[in-house]
């Protein structure tokens, strides 16, 4: 069933996970998986999971180009110095997308991933199903061509016929008396029509057939300036447009070993050869050369023509007079694409053919007891990944001067504080066709440091197992993973699935242990959760999960998620209530509004309300060296831990509202501004005369930091110092009730030459707080990057960090500077 041809990689995931000695941290990559596809409409949607809670802020440079940065904010308590620096990922090939990097070098301009296009495209960006999803959508090339006329559009965006259906059966155009059929024209059945293996490589040079031969193109080629073949068929006549063939011209010949990247742009190449062909053959009445030709389509790889293919084989095999067939082939259409362009012209043409033959219906009801499968195609395989090492070193000199009376003591004190080489290794191994989709996925982290007294770092970010069937909806996971929603918080060991049980409708389940690091025991969870309007812009889920710890419930919850989004407007909202505790834990609400182009105006909002960390009874031993196990042998009871937990969990509040205006093509500017407060907790425990605590320990009182407010103005433009340059200017003024801080922040990233970057960050900060104290700070940094080869990258890295402090409570002033430099490669394959 699975026929998964990677030995391979299997071998190369088995040696490296022999070799990697998993500590008890956890990985704190951010980004989880990147997926790339076609949509029904034919643009590409590159979807990109988080391992935690994002807001998406904004993207720029916006409409059409060949590369964008996108910014978000991270809605969750993760030390910034946990990810910075180390975090590298490739997307999957594809024929548009060449790559997916994540930027967090400099964590002062905020985490950003960063895109660049194999050509200038037509895109946008927003959130996805959940809080843990970026979309990506890449427009059709063909939609993107100005002045081409375009079949209307329905309510929702897609594509609808002109005209009504016809009454009863499709008419067939006659043929012409001197076209007969091939005598070498397979005879097609229900059972070998689509058995064909893929042509991965074309063989023998031979021309492109004109219509009603079928033969594939031999030559790798690329896509024409001119504009797309226009056949004449629908759109007028009853039936759905027939889609507009983009026209290529050879480029060469194809490489012996062609990556998959290759393959698809050769597919593609053949598809549209083929649909010209198919189209042209049925224009003429040769509808068995047009059903062999869209047969063929389908048995390339997933292409830009699937879809259409898999509609006009339906509407060929109407007119061929094979009605049974053509019944199967419409509901093939339906199951594979039920959101497709023409999945409401299907509908209306099998609801007349059924009234016009209903025998022919009742009959196939009965040979289908089961729910028909379309022939499966060969397997595609692919296996790509990145890997990357970079080696850091840091040193501070830290020169302080303190003042007792009219008495100065100053005292210097140097070091190197780190001396590290950071190993970022993701592998991806995928076997699939039109009905199943395997993947084998690793991602490690390994730091090696050398300084001493300091240990070595390994972190296992995920290694599982994943497989999807297309038609059933069906898919699981099984392995190391990160909880996407169903109120898994944090990465685990263990297997989650999910079924379409009726479309638009999805139900999962999910158990496992937590991985991440813990000062107890790590808890296991099982829970299950139900997804509403999958493929709808109106949706969400509902969810309800148990996790326990040596016996014990840690955590007992409820939640889930609603969520709205269309091409302008999109918002979601998340609730997680705790049942132990009685207690809202999560409440999130978070939205964007995209104003258009020239002189529109972006916006977006975020309201969060959490309890830090998340609520479980674990929390009872935080900041102690207490355990769970320890306080009920002791006799503390359900009630107690859970109220000690609750002490020893705050609360944090933020809201956030953002614009941003497009004033002109080059030029951006916004205004953020947000209010957050974290809540103070209560002195909890024990705590005796002569400073020995009880057995639950003692954990001080900490006040509230009271309401904190940031105002940042910020612009952001194109080609400021040098053509085809981005720089980022803002400035930001923040006041609370302990610090009143204001800061200066100007980045600039440029290509200098084909092969040559650089991107400069230049921060300034001053603050002080409410007893007099002062702190100044000033940290350029200049990173250079070359790629050596398309799939090599190497750049280093050199930063200043200035600061000055000064403490009227202490009475002394210490001035320190810090320099490092990192450098190192970067190889994906």
């Amino acid at each position: 069933m699975f026929r998964i041809k990677l030995h391979r990689l299997v071998l190369s995931f088995l040696a490296v996970i022999l070799l990697d000695t998993v500590s008890s941290y956890a990985s704190a990559e951010i980004i989880d998986d990147i997926t790339v596809h076609q949509d029904a409409s034919g643009g590409t949607d590159a979807v990109i999971k988080f391992t935690v809670p994002i807001q998406y802020l904004r993207h720029f440079p916006q409409g059409k180009s060949g590369s964008t940065s996108i910014y978000f904010n991270i809605l969750n308590t993760i030390p910034v110095d946990e990810w910075q620096d180390y975090e590298s990922h490739r997307t999957p090939p594809s024929d548009i997308v060449q790559e997916i990097m994540v930027t967090t070098r400099d964590p002062s301009t905020g985490p950003k991933i960063h895109i660049t296009f194999y050509r200038p495209a037509e895109f946008s960006v927003g959130m996805g199903g959940d809080n843990q999803t970026l979309v990506i959508h890449v427009k059709p090339v063909a939609a993107q061509q100005g002045g081409e006329k375009k079949p209307a559009a329905g309510p929702s965006g897609t594509s609808m016929p002109v005209a009504a259906a016809p009454v009863a059966v499709i008419a067939a155009i006659p043929k012409p008396p001197s076209v007969a059929p091939s005598a070498g024209t397979p005879a097609v059945t229900a059972a070998n029509e689509k058995s064909a293996p893929a042509a991965l490589a074309p063989a023998a040079s031979a021309p492109v057939a004109p219509a009603g031969t079928v033969t594939a193109p031999t030559v790798t080629l690329k896509r024409s300036s001119s504009k797309p073949v226009h056949i004449p068929l629908g759109g007028k006549d009853g039936l759905p447009p027939f889609p507009e063939i983009d026209q290529f011209v050879q480029q060469g010949a194809t490489p012996a070993n062609p990556s998959l990247a290759d393959k698809i742009l050769i597919a593609n190449n053949q598809a549209a050869a083929l649909m010209e062909n198919g189209g042209n053959a049925l224009l003429t009445g040769q509808t068995f050369a047009a059903i062999e030709s869209f047969n063929q389509v389908l048995n390339l790889p997933p292409n830009k023509y699937t879809e259409d293919a898999q509609l006009w084989v339906g509407i060929a095999k109407e007119r061929s007079g094979q009605l049974p067939k053509a019944v199967l082939e419409f509901n093939a259409y339906l199951r594979l694409y039920p959101d497709g362009r023409y999945a409401k012209w299907v509908k209306e043409r099998l609801a007349k053919l059924k009234l016009a033959q209903p025998a022919v219906f009742a009959a196939l009801d009965k040979q289908s007891a089961a729910p028909s499968r379309v022939q499966n195609t060969e397997f595609q395989y692919s296996e790509f990944g990145s890997l990357s090492m970079y080696y850091y070193q840091g040193a501070s000199q830290t020169n302080t001067v303190a003042s007792a009376g009219a008495v100065q003591t100053p005292t210097t004190f140097s070091l190197i504080d780190q001396k590290s080489l950071i190993t970022n290794l993701n592998m991806t191994a995928r076997s699939y066709n039109n009905e199943y989709d395997n993947r084998l996925v690793f991602q490690d982290f390994y730091a090696a440091n050398f300084l001493p007294g300091q240990q070595n770092i390994s972190m296992l970010g995920a290694a599982y197992y994943e497989m999807k069937d297309r038609i059933v909806d069906y898919s699981f996971r099984i392995g190391r993973q990160s909880g996407l929603g169903g109120g898994v918080m944090g990465r685990f060991d263990g297997v989650s699935a999910g079924y379409g049980f009726v479309p638009n409708w999805r139900v999962n389940v999910v158990a496992g242990q937590l991985s991440d690091f813990t000062i107890d025991s790590k808890p296991t969870f099982y829970g299950a959760s139900v997804d509403f309007g999958t493929k709808s812009q109106f949706g969400g889920s509902v969810y309800g999960i148990t996790q326990q710890v040596n016996g014990f419930n840690d955590r007992r919850a409820v939640g889930g998620n609603l969520r709205y989004f269309d091409q302008k407007f999109n918002i979601m909202s998340m609730v997680d209530y705790d049942v132990l505790f009685k207690a809202l834990n999560i409440f999130t609400v978070q939205g964007t509004l995209n104003g258009g182009g020239v002189g529109g105006t972006d916006y977006n909002f975020l309201l969060d309300r959490r309890r830090s960390p998340v609520l479980d009874v674990r929390n009872a031993i935080n900041g102690t060296t207490s355990t769970i196990a320890t306080l009920m042998q002791n006799g503390w009871s359900m009630s107690d831990l859970i109220l000690l937990a609750d002490q020893r969990t705050t609360v944090s509040n933020m809201a956030q509202v953002g614009m941003t205006n497009h004033l002109s093509e080059k030029w951006f500017v916004g205004t953020d501004f947000s209010i957050a407060k974290t809540a103070g907790m209560i002195a909890s425990g024990t705590l005796l005369p002569d400073g020995t605590t009880g057995v639950e320990g003692f954990v001080p009182a900490i006040p509230s930091t009271g309401n904190t407010w940031t105002i940042t103005e910020r612009a952001t433009g194109l080609g400021v110092i040098r053509s085809q340059d981005t720089t980022n200017f803002s400035v930001s003024y923040s006041k609370g009730a302990l610090i009143t801080a204001e800061g200066f922040q100007a980045s600039n990233h440029v290509d200098l030459q084909e092969k040559w970057t650089l991107d400069s960050t230049f921060v300034l900060n001053f603050q002080s707080d409410n007893t007099g104290g002062k702190m100044n700070d000033v940290a350029p940094t200049i990173r250079v990057a070359y790629k050596l080869r398309r799939n090599l990258s190497t750049d280093a890295q050199l930063g200043l960090d200035w600061n000055k402090t000064s403490s009227s409570v202490l009475q002394s002033t210490s001035t320190a500077l810090r320099e490092f430099v990192a450098f190192g490669f970067r190889l994906d394959f």
